[in-house]
């Protein structure tokens, strides 16, 4: 299996984003995405450790348990059924 070590490796493979998934690329999430998760009992939060490893979890329990306290983070609370 081939190692993807960069951007230019990527889009060398799958060749250059799209103009209209270049623009879903976005430093906050907007009013639209909080109100949507504020409502959702289940998530998947992605992470990348220090090697640039991915890794997903789903989440999961009372609509509005993930919460905004700025506009550039999130708090998910850990519960013994998602909890890694």
């Amino acid at each position: 299996m081939q190692t993807i070590a960069n951007l230019k490796a990527l889009h060398a493979i799958v060749g250059e984003p799209s103009e209209l998934t270049a623009k879903k690329f976005y430093s906050h999430l907007s009013e639209q995405a909080t109100d949507f998760i504020a409502r959702s009992p289940f998530l998947v939060m992605a992470t990348v450790d220090e090697n640039g490893m991915p890794t997903a979890s789903p989440k999961g329990d009372y609509p509005g348990f993930v919460t905004r306290p700025i506009n550039t983070r999130s708090i998910c609370p850990s519960a013994k059924a998602t909890a890694s």
